[in-house]
């Protein structure tokens, strides 16, 4: 998978399906919110003139804190409609492992919906800016996490394979996201002596 550097937010790439994710990180980063560091990515494929799937870009980030895994897909969603524009007049495909992102997708798409009180306002309201300046038809797709780790929930899967792919990219590149600004390790080991011996 090749690394694509952020494109000028007036140079959108053209894309048919987008596939997004938000990550937690892994290791000791996890265990205690003030080292939580938190990643999302965005994948997108465009067909080619033979109808077949091709990556065209790439783009993965650490989340503005603070680190929740919940700002780390609403930061995708805003990346995904703020990245890409729809390579043709069939739309713009987002799919997401999680449902919750999926069902944030449909709800940021309602023009009334828009609590000021809500948790992560900033990034709603980002999302909302984002798709006032599209004119794509966006639909939100939901997919099973993980397939590629677990053979069986990949026997079930009736979709294109790409798609279960395409979803995999996405997850490994917002993990690189989240260990783009996780703290070094032996950073934390001090620390946690430190705390011990205090």
């Amino acid at each position: 998978m090749r690394r694509h550097k952020q494109q000028s937010r007036k140079a959108k790439a053209q894309a048919d399906y987008v596939f997004m994710d938000g990550s937690g990180g892994a290791g000791e980063t996890t265990k205690g919110p003030r080292l939580r560091i938190c990643g999302w990515a965005i994948v997108a494929f465009k067909y080619d003139q033979y109808g077949l799937p091709q990556e065209v870009a790439a783009w993965y980030g650490t989340v503005r804190a603070p680190h929740t895994v919940s700002r780390a897909e609403l930061t995708a969603i805003s990346k995904a409609i703020g990245y890409t524009t729809a390579a043709s007049a069939r739309g713009l495909n987002i799919a997401s492992d999680c449902k919750r992102a999926v069902d944030a997708l449909e709800q940021i798409q309602d023009p009334e919906d828009l609590d000021y009180r809500s948790t992560n306002f900033d990034l709603w309201l980002m999302a909302k800016r984002q798709l006032q300046n599209s004119t794509d038809n966006i639909m939100g797709h939901h997919i099973p996490s993980h397939m590629v780790e677990h053979p069986t929930e990949l026997e079930r899967w009736t979709g294109p394979t790409w798609r279960v792919i395409g979803n995999a990219m996405a997850d490994k590149c917002a993990s690189w996201g989240a260990e783009h600004g996780a703290l070094d390790p032996a950073i934390i080991a001090q620390q946690q002596i430190r705390d011990q011996t205090t």
